[in-house]
Order: structure tokens, then sequence, then C-alpha cells
């Protein structure tokens, strides 16, 4: 016995029982395919995602790391170079006094040999 057979939403005859259970056999051997193909391709994308996402992951972390470094030597070098400006205003303050006790000096011998001067003449 033939039935009337629609393919893609045409007419395209009569078929046996047989001829429809062959389409129906391809049409889903068709969906099949497809399925595998769409989730062969959607598993080979979320292994580039992972593959991504680990590198990510990684420059995260060493772009971490480096910043911890730079942060450390920034630390390092802050108190170096506070250490440094103590040392520089303990100098100037040696300077400034040694200056004042040489003035003091230079003073007093200068107003003594005012004295013996004014003395003489």
């Amino acid at each position: 016995q033939r039935q009337m057979c629609i393919r893609d939403r045409a007419y395209v005859g009569t078929a046996t029982p047989f001829d429809l259970m062959r389409m129906s056999y391809i049409h889903s051997t068709h969906i099949s395919d497809t399925l595998q193909t769409r989730t062969r391709t959607l598993h080979e994308t979320l292994n580039r995602i992972q593959v991504a996402t680990r590198s990510i992951n990684e420059e995260s972390r060493n772009l971490k790391d480096e910043s911890e470094n730079l942060s450390e030597r920034n630390m390092t070098q802050n108190r170096h170079l506070l250490e440094s400006d103590q040392k520089i205003k303990s100098t100037i303050q040696r300077s400034e006094h040694k200056n004042g006790a040489i003035e003091k000096l230079y003073s007093a011998r200068f107003n003594k040999y005012s004295r013996i001067l004014r003395k003489n003449k």
C-alpha cells in the first residue's frame, strides 16, 4: 500500500511504508549527525574558553606578584629616602651648629684684636 510522502513541506509523491521508515531513519540520522557536530563544536569552544581562562588567571597571578614586589621595593626606597633625609637634616644641623660656633670664635677674636688695636693707637 502506498502513502502520500511530503518532504520539506513539498509533496514528493507516494511511498510505501518501507520508504517512509527509510526517510524517517535518514532524517533522524541527519539530526543525530547535526547534534554530534554541534556538540563537538561546543566542546571545542568550551575547551578554548577554559584554556583562555587559565591563561588569564595565570597572568593575573603574575601581575599580582609583580605588583607586590613593586610595592615592597617602593616601601624600601621610601624608607631609604627617609633615612637619607634624616642624615641630610642632621648634617645641616651639625654644620649650622659648627658655623655658629666658628662665628662666635671669630667674633670673639675680632673683638679681642679690635680692643688691642684701639689700645695701641
